[in-house]
């Protein structure tokens, strides 16, 4: 993977800082990434929490890393899959053609209802 070199600006001053050049190595390709919520007190809600990250990935309000300004830290995302380990019910999140939630056993409505009962707000 090439290396891509930039020089390091002062916030403060907007001056370029002498020897201020570093270089990096930016992350491409396909990916899946899976967690476990290991949380025995609030899953539900904890779940609530973790899909609004995600949703916030999805839609481009959040980056990875750093890089945000210089357009680095987005990823596409195509769907978001969540399993749950009891039933073995599947919710899908799909971002290709717009949004879209298949979810039949209203398994993110009991997760935003939690949410709400422990204080967080959700609209």
């Amino acid at each position: 993977m090439p290396l891509s070199y930039r020089i390091h600006i002062d916030k403060f001053t907007g001056g370029v800082f002498s020897k201020g050049l570093f270089k990096e190595k930016n992350a491409a390709g396909d990916m899946k990434l899976k967690m476990d919520i290991q949380d025995r007190n609030h899953p539900e809600a904890t779940l609530a929490l973790l899909t609004l990250a995600l949703r916030d990935l999805a839609v481009h309000t959040m980056s990875l890393g750093s890089g945000y300004s210089i357009g680095k830290g987005m990823v596409d995302v195509k769907k978001i899959e969540i399993l749950r380990a009891a039933d073995r019910e599947k919710v899908i999140i799909s971002f290709e053609n717009g949004p879209k939630i298949t979810d039949t056993k209203g398994i993110l409505e009991t997760a935003f209802d939690s949410l709400k009962k422990y204080g967080g707000i959700v609209e």
